[in-house]
């Protein structure tokens, strides 16, 4: 899965190394709320499924970092992925809980096809 960059930030692929801001935005409220989250989630649980995620192929998830001092800032997520259909659905969070579409389009228009 490719890093894709912008001036403001950088997105990596998504995995065990984040797990501390990923476990920090599920102890926002705010955050639960808006993505619909209601399971109990464990510390060890959300760095499996940050494992898991690498081997998957119906999914791409991606850390957003700030460029200039690389802070952990989110996360974008393809999901649904249907190669066959060239389709997939897409999600994209800030820890402070809004959702920014602007940070999925602004990082996509830089990727070519």
């Amino acid at each position: 899965m490719p890093t894709l960059t912008t001036e403001r930030l950088t997105l990596v692929p998504l995995g065990p190394e984040h797990v501390d801001g990923t476990w920090a935005s599920l102890q926002e409220p705010e955050v639960l709320r808006l993505t619909g989250t209601h399971a109990a989630f464990t510390r060890e649980g959300v760095s499996a499924w940050l494992e898991s995620l690498r081997d998957r192929e119906d999914r791409a998830d991606w850390a957003i970092l700030r460029s200039d001092d690389g802070t952990h800032l989110g996360e974008v997520v393809l999901n649904d992925v249907d190669a066959g259909n060239l389709s997939a659905g897409r999600d994209a969070l800030l820890w402070d809980g809004e959702w920014v579409d602007a940070v999925v389009m602004g990082c996509l228009s830089h990727v070519e096809a």
